[in-house]
């Protein structure tokens, strides 16, 4: 099975993203999952164009999207994709759309196709912390998830997860900020590729 997995470049001045770390800390195969890798730009015009130019080239079996979320504390699966794109703070290219549809005319949102209750749970069996979300914000990291969803869902498998800050990021934000090592979080999501691998059996 060859799943595309993508990730996304710092942005609001951090040097690092905790999801193209882990990224870059998986390996190109994980048991009978091909890893194809991709890293995609902070900007709500073009993450979602590189992803379905990479999609289109490389033809996955499934679609795993990485994206950083400060304020969680582990794993996050989202269940759901909404059809607004909104910003309080503006992109890596400056854009900061304000309650914009992602899809004109496009339903108010759209549920992953995969069973991410039970994959969530696979990797708290794995031995790694893992919640199932029910929001993915209004930032890019929903804009690309609604937009993979909406080209998709009915024919590639297509699921969002947000990750918390990496150690070595918290260092420097204030005390109380969650994080996870970033091979917890990589070991996390090899548990996740094999459980979805099962689930596509």
């Amino acid at each position: 099975m060859k799943v595309l997995i993508t990730a996304f470049e710092p942005f609001r001045g951090d040097a690092q993203n905790s999801s193209q770390l882990v990224l870059e800390s998986l390996p190109e195969r994980v048991g009978e999952v091909e890893v194809v890798k991709c890293v995609l730009p902070v900007a709500f015009a073009h993450a979602s164009e590189e992803a379905i130019a990479a999609i289109e080239r490389v033809r996955p079996q499934a679609v795993v999207c990485l994206g950083q979320a400060s304020t969680r504390a582990c794993v996050n699966l989202e269940r759901i994709a909404v059809n607004m794109a909104h910003a309080n703070n503006p992109d890596n290219a400056g854009a900061k759309p304000c309650r914009q549809p992602v899809v004109a005319g496009g339903p108010d949102g759209i549920f992953c196709k995969l069973p991410v209750d039970d994959l969530a749970q696979a990797v708290r069996a794995a031995g790694y912390p893992c919640a199932v979300s029910n929001t993915a914000g209004l930032y890019v990291c929903n804009t690309l998830y609604y937009s993979l969803l909406h080209r998709y869902a009915d024919v590639l498998p297509v699921l969002f997860v947000h990750l918390p800050y990496a150690h070595q990021q918290a260092a420097a934000k204030p005390a109380a900020t969650p994080s996870m090592a970033v091979a917890s979080m990589s070991d996390a999501i090899a548990a996740l590729l094999a459980a979805i691998s099962a689930a596509e059996r």
